[in-house]
């Protein structure tokens, strides 16, 4: 009986040892690795449409790295690369009154010219450019233009009432 069941434990180790193991040594040595030595089959050639289809892929990679401007963008950086546009001499304004080319040394005096030529002509329009043109505050171009719609609209005109008419010498 005893020999039966060492046996069955032999068995039992061999069927659990694996390959290249001695039953009667080390089970808790490594099996050596095996290579395998022989030579890697050589790679065939592409087809024409796998070929084909390996430059679209490549094409794409490369369009990715390199993301094209906007048409707009390409547009500025060459007119800035041109050389007529880096040779401007300088910065020149056109009177809106006269139409004349001016430089921003002589943008002030010529307005100031412009609007007293035009004070002749028409006084009202003049004076209204006077006071949007030369005064850069709000409060006062505001205070200038009340006064003069007043003025239009005949209110400082003293003792004049359109229903009465003049009333001279009555308070």
């Amino acid at each position: 009986m005893k020999k039966f069941f060492d046996d069955i434990k032999k068995e039992f180790k061999f069927k659990s040892a694996g390959p290249g193991k001695k039953l009667t040594g080390d089970s808790s040595s490594k099996a050596p690795v095996v290579q395998n030595s022989g030579h890697a089959k050589p790679r065939q050639v592409p087809t024409e449409g796998a070929q084909r289809a390996g430059a679209a892929a490549l094409a794409r990679i490369e369009q990715q790295q390199h993301p094209r401007p906007h048409s707009s963008h390409s547009a500025i950086r060459n007119q800035a690369k041109d050389l007529a546009c880096l040779s401007v001499s300088g910065v020149y304004f056109i009177c809106p009154l006269t139409g004349a080319t001016i430089t921003k040394n002589e943008k002030e005096a010529h307005i100031k010219e412009a609007i007293l030529k035009r004070l002749v002509e028409d006084p009202l329009e003049a004076s209204i450019m006077m006071i949007h043109t030369f005064n850069k505050d709000q409060e006062k171009v505001k205070a200038g233009v009340d006064i003069i719609s007043k003025l239009v609209r005949g209110d400082f005109m003293l003792g004049f009432r359109p229903e009465v008419g003049p009333q001279v010498g009555r308070v």
